[in-house]
């Protein structure tokens, strides 16, 4: 299921490249004649790697629902709170928010495994897993110690991701304009490239999802009417947490 951003209430504890590029004509099998306004945000993510000569990062929504909310305030975390390269790495990708299934429905994508990943790449129309150990949000307490032990775990767990995302895109680096260690103006297009990340990633949301936030008092989904509060005082979520991609659907 696409995850078309709904009203549903989440209650509980809560650039570069080359663009303009030409492009190889793999990518035209995945469209099946489909106008611009009826593309899912997937097949979108795909034509516009057409444009850009990018590959396409999927942050893969999970199945199970119970999963959707941990994992979108995981990559909230990276998007808002990671370092300037592993922000400007993502600079590099068309990157979307998909299912697995929806991956797997585009019957041109080769090589998409039989199992759920983190996230997939995918170059030349086939499918990489990147897959990251993230373990499991665990509610957060309210003394300083607590939030302060939180927080280190959120921070290894953005190191660990943009490792992961770093490995995966290692062989393409320098084809997607990633500067060399020898570049003088490295530190200036790392820059500029973070920059880009941020504007298409952190200040709009990524394709097929919503930002929202919560504070444990409540959801707040960001260019939506919703509002949804509960009881104060109930849960608490650090600062580097609050702000996550809201993956779920209408009803």
């Amino acid at each position: 299921m696409t995850a078309r951003m709904g009203r549903r209430a989440l209650i509980g504890w809560t650039a570069a490249g080359l663009a303009g590029a030409a492009a190889p004509g793999w990518i035209a099998a995945a469209f099946s004649g489909a106008d611009s306004w009826t593309l899912s945000p997937l097949r979108a993510a795909l034509r516009a790697a057409r444009a850009t000569g990018k590959p396409v990062l999927v942050i893969v929504i999970p199945e199970d629902e119970a999963d959707r909310y941990q994992r979108g305030a995981v990559w909230g975390e990276l998007l808002n709170h990671g370092s300037e390269e592993g922000l400007a790495r993502l600079a590099l990708c068309e990157v979307v928010c998909a299912t697995h299934a929806e991956v797997r429905a585009v019957k041109a994508i080769a090589d998409v495994p039989s199992i759920e990943s983190f996230a997939l790449l995918i170059e030349d129309l086939r499918a990489r897993p990147v897959r990251v150990d993230v373990g499991r949000l665990q509610p957060a307490g309210f003394t300083p110690e607590e939030i302060a032990k939180y927080e280190a775990l959120a921070k290894a767990r953005i190191v660990r991701i943009e490792a992961a995302l770093a490995a995966a895109l290692a062989r393409n680096e320098a084809a997607l304009g990633w500067p060399s260690t020898e570049a003088g103006d490295r530190r200036a297009r790392i820059a500029a490239l973070a920059e880009d990340a941020r504007q298409r990633l952190q200040l709009a949301p990524p394709r097929g999802t919503r930002w929202a936030s919560s504070s444990g008092c409540g959801l707040t989904i960001e260019g939506e009417d919703c509002d949804a509060r509960v009881a104060c005082g109930m849960a608490c979520v650090p600062e580097i947490s609050r702000r996550f991609l809201y993956f779920f659907s209408e009803a």
